[in-house]
């Protein structure tokens, strides 16, 4: 039976490095807000980008990180302590989705 020890993961990652920076959208250089960036072996580990897509995580030295948003490619990049600008490249191999929704009438009689 193998025993996992929160102590030793809290104090992993908050005596690692702070890693700041900002995410755009690497065609129009555009920030982009709510992009997830987190830890490559562990998602559970993460943050998102604020409205003018600023981030700000601590991490053991040495960790890859992800930059994700929906339709861009996600970029990887070896954790550095200080400021990183990410650019993402705009996924346009996205297929179009078509959501169908269908309303049923109910009818109630409250009488």
């Amino acid at each position: 039976m193998s025993q996992f020890n929160i102590n030793s993961v809290c104090t992993e990652y908050s005596t690692g490095i702070r890693v700041e920076g900002q995410v755009f959208d690497a065609t129009t250089n555009e920030t982009l807000p709510f992009a997830n960036v987190y830890v490559d072996v562990d998602t559970t580990v993460g943050t998102a980008t604020d409205m003018d897509g600023n981030f700000s995580i601590q991490v053991p030295k040495g960790t890859t990180l992800v930059v994700s948003f929906v339709g861009y490619h996600p970029f990887k990049f070896m954790a550095e302590e200080g400021f990183t600008e990410v650019y993402l490249q705009t996924d346009d191999q996205l297929d179009t989705v078509v959501i169908h929704g269908q309303n049923k009438k109910k009818n109630y009689n409250w009488l």
